[in-house]
């Protein structure tokens, strides 16, 4: 432990100034490190749900033998770090580009099967009115979520989307919600013009 320097000695008004550089050196880096730290939680909020969604990819590709490659290639990509978007050290934000761009070709090229054990002999369901109809042959007033999806060949996102922006109008709420089938035929034309 050092003493005080005695007062009006030349060291004393050195170890001052020092002091007062290191003390402004100080309040610099905190400054920059708070930056930094903010900066790095936006990137890590943005990368925990995009790593989430190329994981949720690779679960959902189909179990074809042509596909199998692509989701050891997407599982081994590592996307959910922070370094691996900068790209002079990671490529793996660029083969993951490249994967799904030739992912979306191949789902391009062949148009999904259909399950052969809901029925072989039955119409497909896409933009076919008769699958609106009720039992009585008229058109049903609303149907729900799944099958507004079937008829229009969509996601359920695509659906939700489509409501929230008015285009598609329904009745209820969540599990609930029926779409009109009006506004969906609209939407969606029906294809066999079975009205």
């Amino acid at each position: 432990m050092s003493a005080p320097l005695p007062e009006g000695e030349p060291a004393r008004g050195e170890a001052e100034r020092e002091r007062e550089s290191l003390k402004f050196e100080y309040e610099r880096l905190n400054k920059e490190s708070t930056s930094l730290f903010h900066k790095q939680g936006e990137i890590v909020a943005f990368v925990g749900p995009f790593a989430n969604d190329v994981a949720l990819l690779a679960d959902r590709l189909p179990l074809t033998p042509e596909w199998n490659a692509y989701r050891g290639a997407i599982q081994r990509l590592s996307v959910s770090t922070v370094a691996a978007w900068h790209p002079p050290t990671s490529p793996d934000l660029g083969t993951l580009e490249l994967r799904l761009i030739e992912m979306l070709a191949l789902a391009a090229e062949r148009p999904p099967r259909h399950n052969a054990a809901s029925g072989a002999n039955r119409e497909p369901d896409k933009r076919n009115a008769a699958m609106l109809r009720g039992t009585d042959g008229n058109l049903k007033r609303a149907v729900t979520v799944a099958d507004a999806c079937r008829y229009g060949g969509v996601e359920r996102r695509a659906i939700q989307k489509a409501v929230r922006k008015g285009s598609l109008e329904s009745d209820g709420k969540g599990p609930n919600r029926r779409i009109l089938v009006q506004s969906l035929m609209k939407y969606f034309p029906p294809e066999n013009n079975a009205n």
